[in-house]
This record gives C-alpha cells, sequence and structure tokens, in this order.
C-alpha cells in the first residue's frame, strides 16, 4: 500500500470493520477477533457504548487488546486526552493483556483517535534511579480523520507493516510505532533547515535587506547578525502560532454566523496559494495579517487584504491582541521579502503535522507538535544555547519540581500535610478540604503563590507551575459550594496575572516563553478573547543584576521609616536595641504610578492605549534610575567631602580617594549609556524591586524555580568582572554561574519559601562548590537533593545533574549538613539521609 492510499484511509469516518480489520492483518501476524464482544466500560458515563473487539498476539508473546469505544458528545476528540485514558487503562493487567490499542470516535465528529496505551518505563525522581520494566501507564495516541493530515501515522503504520512482512513483531515495535521523540527529532531537523534558509537569505548582501536588521555596533560578524536571525525567528514563530490557531478553527471562519468554528484547519497554507503575488507574500499579506488585523480591532473581524484573492477575503480572523502581533523595529522589516520557493518549502513542511494546541502532560502523548516543542525549537535554534548551558528540561522532571514546590509552599500554611501531599500529587480531596472553610482557604492560597523562575528559557518551568495551581484550583472548586461554574479560561488568567513571573537574559527566549502562555489560554477558550499582554511578567533582563557599571537600581522602590516597639528592650546604657527597630517602607511616588500602570497594562486592548501606557512606563522607569544616579553621585561627593584634602592622605585612604573621584568623572558617561539603554529592548540588568514591586511589598516570592545555566565563570570574559563586584558569596573565578543563581534565587524567597533548581551536581564536591555548600547552610534548609549521577537527564548534554529542594529558614540539623557538605547518599532526598 502506498502512503498516499493509507492517509486517505486514515482521513475517512471510524468504521473498523472496513478500513481498520484489514490494517491489522497487514500490522500483525495474529489478530484474534470476539464473535459477541461484551462491554467493559458500563460503568463509564463517558463512553456511549463499547466492546472489546479482540486481541492482537505479539510474537514475543505479549498480548494488546483491542477496543473500540464510541464517547459520549460532551467530550471533544480533537481536545480530550486526559481522561480518555483512564477508560481503557484498568483493563491492562501485565499476566493476560499487556497493553490495549483504543478507538475513541464519536458519530458526531470527524476526528478519532486511535490509542496504545501500556505500563511504562521510567525514572523514580525521588531516588534517581531508572526502573525498566512495567510501572506507570502512559498513553500515546493518534488524531485522525478529515481535519487531520495523518502523514506521520500512514508513515509509521508502513514502517510496521514493511517490518511484519520480514521480521517478528514485539511490543518494542510497536512502541516505536507510537514514539514521539522521532517525531520531535525530524521536526526540529527540519524546521531548522528552514530557519537556516530565511536568515541566511536576509544575511546576503545581495538582496538588499541585510542592513535593515544588521548590528554595526558589535565586533564579530555573528554578533552583527544575531538581529537578523532573532527577525527570522519570530517570523517563524508567528506562523506556528498560526497553525496552532487554525487547528482551533478560529481562522477563516464565516461571516454568516457570528460562532467561532469550521474556519479554515488549513488557512496559512490557503492563504499563501490565494495570494497573487507570492513575491510579496511577506511585505504585502503577512505584515497585513500580523499587523492590522489580528492586531487590530475590526468591524465583524473581517479580514481584508489586498491581492489575495479567494473565500478567506472577507472571511473572520479574531483580534488577539496579546503583544505577539506588535509592530517589529524597525518598521523596514515590514518590507522585507523572500522568494516564493522558501514559503512553499515551509507551509508545505507544516502541512505534514497534526497541531495539537494543548501541552502533553508526562502521561499523555499525542503524536503531534504541541506547544511544549516550542521549547525544543528555542533549545535548538538559540545561538551559542550550548556554550551557555541551557539544556530543555524533561516534563516528567518540571513535573515533579513543580508539586514539590506547591506541596511546601500549602504545608506553610495548614497542618495537614498527608492531605495536602495526596491532593496535589494525586488530586485527591481528603475529608479536611471537603469542608468549606477549609477548601476556601486552600483555593485562597492557591490564588496568593508567588512563582518566578530567573532564568525563564522557552517557559517549561512556569508553563508546568501554571499546569499544577491550575489543576489544583479545578479540583478543590466543587467544594467551594458557589453557584458558578468553573471557568477554565478566566482561572488560566487570572494565575499568570497573580502568580506567574520570569525573567530571561535571551529576548528570543522571553518570546518563545509568552507564546506558550497564550497558547495554554487559547486551549481552554470556545472562542477567541483578547490575549493579556505579557511584557511586565515574562522579561528580559539580566536576573544577577540590579545594578550598572557600579550604580545601584534598586533603591527607589521603597523609602524606609523607622518604628521603635512600645515597652522596648534596652541595653545597660538606656538604649533601645537595634532589634527592636523595625523598618517600615512607604511606597515612592513613580514606584505607586508604575505598579498601577504595569497591573492595568496587563489587560487593556486598544494598541494606542497600549503604545502611551508602555511610554509612560517607561519615562517613569527613566525616573526611577535617574534617582539612582542622583543617589550614587551624593554618596560619593559625601565620601570625597568627609575624606578632606587629599594631600593629608595614607597610601590607602588616597587610593580609595582616587576612586571616587574617578567614579564620579564617569557617572555622567554611565547616564548616558543608561538613557541609550532604554531605546533597545534588551537590558543587561534587572529592575527586581521595581517591576515585582508587588511580590516584594508581600516580603518576595514564595517559589523560586527553574533550571538556570550552567557555564563556567571564567569563561565568561568581561562578564564575570561584572558579576565579582556584585560581591556573592558563593563567587569563585573557577565556578560556575549556577551557584550566583541559587544564591540570588534564595535572596529573593520570602521566609519559608521554597527554590525548586535543578542544575549541574558540581557544587556537591568541587572546591568551588564550597561556598554553595557553607550558603545552603547559612541560609536556607535543604528538604531534598536528587542526586542523578549515573542517570542521563538531559539527552543533548554530558553533565551530570542534582535537583535541591530547599527552604529559606534557619536551622540546625548536623546529619543534614554532613550531607550538604559532600558525604551524601546517591539518589537520597536529605530528609531521609
Amino acid at each position: 500500500m502506498k502512503e498516499k492510499d493509507l492517509k486517505q484511509i486514515l482521513r475517512e469516518d471510524f468504521n473498523f470493520a472496513k478500513n481498520w480489520k484489514p490494517l491489522f492483518s497487514m500490522l500483525f501476524n495474529k489478530v484474534q477477533y470476539f464473535n459477541n464482544p461484551s462491554n467493559p466500560f458500563e460503568e463509564s458515563r463517558k463512553v456511549k457504548s463499547g466492546k472489546q473487539t479482540g486481541i492482537v498476539k505479539l510474537d514475543d508473546g505479549k498480548s494488546l487488546a483491542i477496543f473500540e469505544a464510541e464517547v459520549d458528545d460532551s467530550i471533544k476528540i480533537d481536545r480530550n486526552r486526559q481522561g480518555l485514558r483512564e477508560i481503557a487503562i484498568r483493563h491492562i493487567d501485565q499476566n493476560i493483556t499487556h497493553g490495549a490499542l483504543v478507538f475513541f470516535y464519536s458519530k458526531n465528529q470527524a476526528d478519532y483517535r486511535f490509542s496504545f496505551i501500556a505500563k511504562w518505563s521510567e525514572i523514580v525522581l525521588e531516588t534517581g534511579e531508572f526502573i525498566k520494566g512495567e510501572t506507570k501507564p502512559k498513553r500515546y495516541t493518534y488524531l485522525l480523520g478529515d481535519n487531520e493530515a495523518c502523514t506521520t501515522a500512514a508513515k509509521r503504520l508502513l514502517v510496521l507493516a514493511k517490518k511484519k512482512e520480514t521480521q517478528e513483531i514485539s511490543i518494542k515495535d510497536v512502541i516505536d510505532t507510537f514514539a514521539v521523540e522521532p517525531l520531535k527529532i525530524d521536526f526540529f531537523k527540519t524546521y531548522k533547515e528552514h530557519y537556516e534558509k530565511f536568515w541566511r537569505y536576509i544575511a546576503n548582501e545581495e538582496n538588499g535587506h541585510r542592513n535593515i536588521l544588521l548590528d554595526t555596533s558589535k565586533e564579530s560578524t555573528e554578533q552583527q547578525e544575531k538581529p537578523i536571525r532573532d527577525f527570522v525567528k519570530k517570523l517563524l514563530g508567528r506562523i506556528v502560532f498560526l497553525h496552532f490557531l487554525q487547528k482551533k478553527g478560529w481562522m477563516g471562519c464565516s461571516t454568516n454566523t457570528e460562532k467561532w468554528e469550521d474556519g479554515d484547519k488549513q488557512f496559512m497554507q490557503n492563504l499563501f496559494n490565494e495570494f497573487k503575488d507570492k513575491q510579496k507574500f511577506h511585505s504585502n499579506c503577512l505584515t497585513k495579517l500580523f499587523f492590522n488585523t489580528l492586531n487590530t480591532i475590526r468591524k465583524n473581524d473581517v479580514l481584508e487584504i489586498e491581492g489575495l484573492e479567494g473565500k478567506l477575503n472577507g472571511s473572520r480572523v479574531p483580534y488577539l491582541n496579546g503583544g505577539l502581533f506588535d509592530l517589529d523595529k524597525p518598521l523596514e522589516t515590514q518590507n522585507i521579502d523572500f522568494p516564493e520557493k522558501l514559503f512553499f518549502e515551509l507551509l508545505d513542511f507544516f502541512e505534514q503535522y497534526n497541531f495539537t494546541i494543548d501541552e502533553n502532560s508526562p502521561d499523555e502523548h499525542e503524536v503531534g507538535i504541541d506547544p511544549e516543542m516550542l521549547g525544543h525549537i528555542f533549545e535548538n535554534l538559540l545561538e551559542e544555547n550550548r556554550e551557555k548551558g541551557a539544556f530543555y528540561t524533561p516534563k516528567e522532571v518540571v513535573q515533579y519540581m513543580c508539586k514539590e514546590s506547591i506541596i511546601q509552599y500549602l504545608n506553610n500554611h495548614f497542618d495537614a500535610p498527608a492531605d495536602i501531599e495526596n491532593f496535589i500529587r494525586n488530586h485527591s480531596v481528603s475529608k479536611y478540604f471537603t469542608d468549606k472553610v477549609n477548601a476556601v482557604e486552600l483555593n485562597n492560597k492557591l490564588s496568593d503563590i508567588k512563582v518566578c523562575d530567573p532564568a525563564i528559557g522557552s517557559g517549561a518551568f512556569p508553563i508546568g507551575m501554571l499546569q499544577e495551581i491550575f489543576e489544583a484550583k479545578k479540583f478543590i472548586y466543587p467544594y467551594l459550594k458557589t453557584n458558578k461554574e468553573f471557568n477554565p479560561a478566566q482561572g488560566k488568567k487570572d494565575i499568570i496575572q497573580n502568580s506567574i513571573y520570569g525573567v530571561d537574559l535571551e529576548k528570543g527566549a522571553v518570546d518563545i516563553a509568552q507564546l506558550r502562555f497564550w497558547l495554554a489560554l487559547v486551549v481552554d477558550e470556545t472562542k477567541p478573547n483578547p490575549l493579556p499582554n505579557l511584557d511586565y511578567k515574562i522579561m528580559q533582563g539580566n536576573s544577577l543584576l540590579e545594578s550598572y557599571e557600579g550604580i545601584d537600581l534598586s533603591k527607589i522602590s521603597y523609602v524606609k521609616s523607622d518604628v521603635r516597639v512600645i515597652e522596648p528592650e534596652r541595653d545597660l546604657f538606656g538604649n533601645i536595641k537595634e532589634s527592636q527597630i523595625k523598618m517600615t517602607f512607604s511606597k515612592t511616588e513613580t514606584t505607586e504610578k508604575i505598579q498601577k500602570l504595569i497591573k492595568k497594562f496587563y489587560s487593556v486592548e486598544n494598541a494606542e492605549d497600549k503604545k502611551e501606557m508602555r511610554k509612560g512606563i517607561n519615562n517613569l522607569v527613566l525616573q526611577h534610575i535617574e534617582y539612582n544616579i542622583e543617589l550614587r553621585e551624593n554618596q560619593l561627593n559625601r565620601f570625597i567631602n568627609e575624606a578632606g584634602n587629599p594631600d593629608n592622605l595614607n597610601r590607602n585612604a588616597r587610593k580609595k580617594y582616587d576612586g571616587f573621584v574617578s567614579d564620579l568623572n564617569k557617572i555622567q558617561q554611565t547616564k548616558t549609556n543608561l538613557i541609550e539603554i532604554q531605546k533597545t529592548d534588551e537590558r543587561p540588568y534587572f529592575l527586581w524591586h521595581l517591576f515585582f514591586i508587588d511580590v516584594f511589598e508581600k516580603g518576595g516570592f514564595d517559589v523560586m524555580i527553574g533550571n538556570p545555566p550552567y557555564i563556567q565563570l571564567q569563561k565568561m570574559g568581561k562578564d564575570c568582572d561584572i558579576l565579582q563586584e556584585e560581591k556573592f558569596d558563593t563567587f569563585k573565578r573557577t565556578g560556575d554561574v549556577y551557584t550566583l543563581f541559587y544564591e540570588k534565587g534564595i535572596s529573593l524567597l520570602k521566609d519559608a519559601g521554597t527554590l525548586s533548581y535543578i542544575t549541574s551536581n558540581t557544587w556537591m564536591r568541587t572546591k568551588f562548590g564550597e561556598g554553595l555548600r557553607d550558603y545552603f547552610i547559612k541560609k536556607s534548609n535543604p528538604l531534598k537533593l536528587l542526586n542523578f549521577e549515573d542517570t542521563k537527564i538531559f539527552p543533548s548534554a554530558t553533565v551530570e545533574v542534582n535537583i535541591m529542594l530547599t527552604k529559606k529558614e534557619n536551622w540546625n540539623n548536623d546529619l543534614q549538613a554532613v550531607a550538604i557538605k559532600g558525604d551524601y547518599k546517591k539518589g537520597m532526598p536529605i530528609n531521609d539521609y
């Protein structure tokens, strides 16, 4: 059978007898069908009718049950994976049935699912061991039917059929047929090839576009061309985003109805096909779609592009807002065009894949392109990513760390550790939380949590935290006993606005992370709504620096005043002890204005209002910076005046004096540099206490989580010198930058806040790690240390890693101190040591 013929069969309505029975004969040597099959799903309210059609007996002695399940019309097959797995998983045992091949279908829906469910091998995070054999059940699935490309499914099934002709078929072969990893590798490889073609075309001097984006202030050609690569990353990212959106059926909808459904599932491909002047597809079509349509409020949401011939012109396309389709800088980039062949090949490549809009969980894998793959794209495309020590964290690790962090946070507020753990891990609501008072309090605490990833990358950890908080709120919601229905989309918006924060040095990483958050919102919307603006939630900057050229930029957020306690304790001389003086803080006028504007900016929709608000925030930030410069000038002048006549100073004092004078002379140049930096999109510092002031009003973050970069400080050149000036306790020139992220992370936590990082484990036994080990002991209370010494967590890296979970609190546990200082047992949590 040819691939095109099999694709045609897979795109037809589900009919096991007509289509799949012949295919099973082509795929397997021994298939037994039942004449009078029973319905094993009678107890499931999600299944209208079902049966075990038969059983596949593999050549390795394993057996796979064949199930057909007609699901209730309320189940959206193209979206619902979680829950469908539970319908069949309990029918798998390890003695008779080793797995299941399940068809989920509905007579009223065009798509159906072909799923393989089995017990799986996995890494046990709590011990760091890799367990071989059948452990946790997982489900891998193809979405098939008239709306799907079915290319990957056809290719994989033909490989299995060809193997069956000459070899025996084992359960491993079935696993390979449904494996997601080969799809990822193939997709990433080809995506990168297209990316290379696009950016190299612009970089070619003969095409006349190179100078629009070239950064001539940089020395090397590679650095000068970085804006070209960033432009292409964003362009392709936007196109990928629209492939997810067209999968929702929101692109190219009919004007005869107000409903957002039945849009063109191949909108981008047809947009290209129907645009007359394909050599101007970018400048005259895509820019109009991006900036005049998706980013502009229009009457009846009508799409109008001059030169677009066919049914799409005059169809409906939603207004999205959110910043993804804000005008690019410089504006001349709108005039850039590419050869017709580049877009034809790119869109043809995308057409071969199934884009599934929701993030897969570790136990649910759809064989398609999901938003998590954007993270892998980021990992593959960011230049010098390996040299920067950035590696994409597997979702199993992300989920584990997110759950552990939330458990520790809730344990600070409830004296019910077993109930909390069972609720977060398994979403099992104990009797303690069925009480409305406790349920409301739990929901409130989930709303209050403040989470930050200081090296956000493509957003894996903040997205993971969003999902875990969302799931927890969803499962506790029925016990709040409110008359309102749970609103998933609004719930996620509230979590992002109130709880999620992130920073990264790479602007490209921030763009991808924001895109994933928008997709996380879109998946739960039944109709398109304007997306929130994430500019001041997920931000670019250097997490390790809140200063610039010796000027502290954190000093305006609050004005201090001291409050003395009533009947204070005094020393022998009658003086109030310093410990009896508590500092209170009042926000400055500038800080309060910035905070109000940032809060309002999150949901503003009008493009002009956004532009003015952003301008207002930038002006206030500039005032903040100028005030800090003035503080530094005053400080230096005070030092100089207090020193007196420099001719009377000894050598050491004169050296300090000359340093103050030199710094004062440099201030004006520093001020000029800082003002110039405000005109760009990238900052070599981050204003933690200004942009995230709402967090520090309440003492700091509840959770710092992430996978900070691993890179030797001495390889960072001038940046290493700048970091040394910051006086980090854990700084060693021979050390690694991740140690500074540990220190910074803990310092940004509120008391009893939790830090959860996965990093290289070199700190555990090296000389440079002494400072970090000592810091953990003095500044925090380590709860768990999982060391994966012989287990490869990152496929693309040779580095050995560990997960550290620690609290910001004082502690005196000598046994734990021994473990932290290096006498640990491999893979054992510290609290079990």
